[in-house]
Order: C-alpha cells, then sequence, then structure tokens
C-alpha cells in the first residue's frame, strides 16, 4: 500500500505517526502498524481532497482562486524566504498575466507554453514552471480537473550558470586596496566574506555572541523580506573555524553595537561594493563571487571537498555529516592550518 501524501514514522513506544496537513495545518495521526496509520492518512486525504473539490473546485474556479486556496491549505508552513519566492515566481506572475482569471477546467498546454514563454528570464522561466506545476498536479490529485495541461508541454529545464569571473588573488587584493580608500567598513566586509567564504545575509546578520573561537552561522538576513531569519536551508545552519585572516579583520571593528558589521547598509552593501568594483575595473566582480573566491582557495590549497561544502553551507555537506562529525575537530583543525599555510605564501 502507497502513502498518497505526508510522512511516517515509527515512535519508540512501537506505535506509528503519520503526519499530513489540513486546512493549512499539520496533522497527526497514530495507529498500531504501518499499514493501519497508511490506511488512516489515506482515508483522510481521500476525505479532504473530496470536501475541498466539492466546496472550492466544483465552482468556476479561476487560477487567481486556486493559487490563492493552495497556499493557504498546503504552504502555509513555508519559511518566509520560500514564501516569497512562491509570491515573486508564481502568485505575481499569474496575477500580472491573463492566465489568472481563466478557469483552472479550461486553461490548456498552449495557455500555459503561452505565459512561461511571457517569462523573460530564463531561470524565472524555469522557477515559475516547477511551481506552476506543483499547483495543477494538485488540482489534479483533488479531481478538480479532469487532465493536466503539463502532461502536454516540454520541461523548461534550469539554465546553466554562467562561469563564475573569479578575480586573482593579486587583482583582488589590489581592489581591496582602491576599496580600502573608498569605503573602509565595506572593505572588512568584502573582505571578510571572502576569507570566510559566509553568504552576503549571514555576514549582514552576524553578531558578536556569535563568535568565540568559532562563527556560528544561525541566521541570515533577507533584502527581500527585509529582516532577519533563520536560513532556507537547513545545511546554512553550521559552525566554522574563526580563520586567522578573519579575526585580524574583526580586531578592527567597532564593538559598540550587537552587530559585528552594524556600520555596513544592510541594504545596499551589495550595490555599493559592485559600484566600487566597476569603478576600479573589475565590472563582474560581485560580493557573491568573493564566496567562490573562498572555494576557489580551499580548492588549490587541498582542503577536502566535504570540509570545503560544510564550511560554505551546501546542500550536499549533510550527506557527508556522519562521516564528517566523527573526524571534525582534528581533521577539520589540519584543513583549516593547511589553508592559513596556503594564504601566507600568496
Amino acid at each position: 500500500m502507497k502513502l498518497k501524501e505526508g510522512s511516517i514514522s515509527k515512535r519508540k513506544d512501537g506505535r506509528w505517526q503519520g503526519r499530513f496537513y489540513y486546512n493549512g495545518k499539520r496533522k497527526y495521526l497514530y495507529a498500531s502498524t504501518k499499514k493501519d496509520i497508511i490506511t488512516k492518512i489515506n482515508k483522510e486525504i481521500i476525505e479532504r481532497n473530496a470536501y475541498i473539490s466539492e466546496n472550492n473546485i466544483s465552482k468556476p474556479i479561476t487560477l487567481n482562486k486556486w493559487i490563492t486556496d493552495w497556499m493557504k491549505i498546503y504552504k502555509s508552513e513555508l519559511k518566509a524566504a520560500s514564501f516569497e519566492d512562491y509570491r515573486i515566481n508564481l502568485v505575481r506572475k499569474v496575477m500580472n498575466n491573463q492566465i489568472g482569471e481563466k478557469p483552472v477546467g479550461r486553461i490548456n498546454s498552449i495557455d500555459l507554453e503561452l505565459f512561461l514563454l511571457s517569462i523573460d528570464a530564463l531561470s524565472a522561466r524555469h522557477r515559475t514552471y516547477l511551481l506552476m506545476k506543483g499547483c495543477f498536479n494538485k488540482l489534479m490529485q483533488t479531481k478538480a480537473i479532469k487532465e493536466n495541461p503539463f502532461d502536454y508541454i516540454d520541461p523548461i529545464k534550469k539554465p546553466k550558470p554562467k562561469e563564475k569571473d573569479i578575480p586573482t588573488t593579486i587583482e583582488l587584493n589590489r581592489f581591496f586596496n582602491f576599496l580600502k580608500t573608498k569605503d573602509y567598513n565595506l572593505y572588512l566586509f568584502a573582505k571578510f566574506i571572502s576569507a570566510t567564504g559566509l553568504r552576503k545575509g549571514e555576514a549582514l546578520a552576524l553578531e558578536w555572541a556569535d563568535i568565540t573561537n568559532k562563527i556560528s552561522i544561525t541566521k541570515s538576513f533577507n533584502t527581500v523580506m527585509g529582516k532577519v531569519s533563520t536560513p532556507k536551508s537547513a545545511a546554512s545552519i553550521r559552525t566554522i573555524p574563526l580563520f586567522q585572516d578573519a579575526q585580524i579583520l574583526l580586531n578592527e571593528l567597532d564593538k559598540t553595537s550587537s552587530r559585528v558589521f552594524a556600520k555596513v547598509s544592510l541594504w545596499r552593501s551589495a550595490r555599493n561594493f559592485s559600484t566600487h568594483a566597476t569603478n576600479f575595473g573589475l565590472e563582474n566582480l560581485s560580493l557573491h563571487i568573493l564566496r567562490h573566491y573562498f572555494a576557489t582557495q580551499c580548492l588549490n590549497a587541498g582542503i577536502a571537498k566535504m570540509v570545503t561544502s560544510a564550511w560554505l553551507g551546501h546542500e550536499d555537506s549533510k550527506v557527508t555529516e556522519g562521516i564528517y562529525q566523527h573526524i571534525k575537530n582534528d581533521f577539520e583543525n589540519e584543513q583549516t592550518k593547511k589553508l592559513a599555510k596556503y594564504r601566507a605564501n600568496r
């Protein structure tokens, strides 16, 4: 028997627990066997979908209305950053297009093709395709439509990322010397990112309480939402070494504010950095590329891939987390010294 939706797990007391969403809230069910819990959940999901179909979808509901209901029922517990992703790449794009006012049962593959082609940016088109497809899959699951128009269009693949124009150490040091004379606080901030591999939002949200002989990364400033929140990815929550180069930079900062880079603009740091880089002659240099520069240094220094992934907070670091935890202290210290030696010789 296959579970229609949700998840199940066996508790320590021997009972089985099932979880799924009902009216936007997580619902829990319990049973003595795996078969029974699957049967219970599937029954509830069938009843829930029948209720939704009878009360909402049997009427000529528009795509705009369905997306609103779908978000409320199935996506209510999204993190702030993920919710904003749905708002920008699905809700807003559909509302600004005539497809949003069309009844879901009358939307065909041609409508979808024209809608998706109206999105100029290839990466945004790919993202909207994925979110919209999930939306229509749920319409099929609730039997609100007889067939899925996504079955008749070609998948929109994610565009290949552009190659990063990563500066050499000599180029970057020359630029840092230039930036130092233009905006000293931004210079310290940017150089810190290149020394640690932190994301811009992680560095902006960093507080002095997060720093001991390690750097604890548990939050990030989201410029879209305009607030500090937990990172979107669980792998982003991590602890990295306080590299010697980073420590030297931190010693230059004023510690009167709880935020480490209190004198760096939460809103304009990336734009200001790019402007200075362009004026210097490095038009493609951004704060994010400094993170790639850190990764390149790790690669050139011979740092183990799983350690680099863990330091950067990549998703694939969770795969090796079990192994990494066993060797973390001694091995990480060895890797940190290796990176410091590489940097000293540059």
